[in-house]
């Protein structure tokens, strides 16, 4: 059994949100387009979509999910020039209520994505925190988004990212229940294939180079370092709340946010 899981093929899937350019973040979770620049140039061609997972077994080394939430313009504007440019898929996650709106992207780049090798997933209707909403607001969370995002592509949507990474086991049941074969959290660590359950490492605008590449060599000390702060931020946001959360994060970090 454990030879079996060391043969499975790993994949680092990351996160990222708004893409701007240098000199121009105000958001914690913005990155800067010279260093998603750097990160494509580290992961190469080691990067499908979630659409190609068998591509992965090519580099049994370590590859890379690179996955984007929100629904951004910049994803369209931005980041599918440099990723077919340089050779990699992403899978963006949308919100729904957002397509069409200003600052996220249209029904038309939306399927630019998908002519570009992109794949799309859903980040809900309306970008809540999920365990906060009764069951049938969470199934409508769940379905409405789908259905939406599937009318608009004429494909199906398969993935499901939970909105501030917020889910509990009740949830990831009602997600594949209501047909996504894949869900992404906001855990860290690395994911041993084939898997349902995909965490994720956030690449924000408050790391430096050198943090930003320890997450992507994802080293044993690294993954420890992982799910010690996991548990740390677990723990201080049931202390203090999401809220006074984000506040710390944001005073400490000199960024903005959400």
């Amino acid at each position: 059994m454990t030879k079996m899981r060391a043969n499975r093929p790993v994949a680092v899937p990351l996160v990222v949100h708004k893409i701007v350019h240098d000199g121009y973040g105000h958001d914690f979770e913005d990155i800067s387009i010279s260093l998603f620049k750097r990160i494509l140039e580290f992961i190469g061609g080691r990067c499908p979509s979630l659409d190609a997972p068998p591509a992965v077994s090519k580099h049994p080394a370590m590859s890379y999910f690179l996955t984007f939430d929100d629904g951004n313009s910049s994803d369209a504007e931005i980041a599918l020039p440099l990723l077919l440019e340089m050779n990699c898929s992403a899978t963006f996650f949308l919100i729904a209520d957002k397509i069409n709106t200003p600052g996220y992207i249209s029904s038309s780049q939306a399927r630019e994505l998908l002519a570009g090798g992109m794949a799309l997933g859903s980040h809900s209707v309306t970008h809540q925190d999920m365990r906060m909403l009764s069951a049938s607001q969470q199934r409508e969370e769940f379905v409405a988004s789908k259905m939406r995002i599937e009318d608009m592509i004429g494909l199906p949507v398969r993935y499901f990212s939970f909105p501030y990474g917020k889910f509990n086991p009740a949830l990831l049941q009602m997600a594949l229940d209501c047909g996504y074969e894949k869900v992404c959290t906001s855990r860290h660590g690395i994911a041993r294939l084939p898997c349902t359950v995909l965490p994720r490492n956030s690449i924000n605008g408050g790391m430096s180079w050198g943090t930003v590449l320890r997450t992507l060599e994802a080293g044993s000390l690294t993954r420890f370092q992982w799910v010690a702060e996991d548990i740390a931020k677990s723990s201080v946001m049931r202390l203090v709340g999401d809220d006074y959360y984000r506040l710390i994060r944001r005073m400490l970090t000199g960024t903005g946010g959400k």
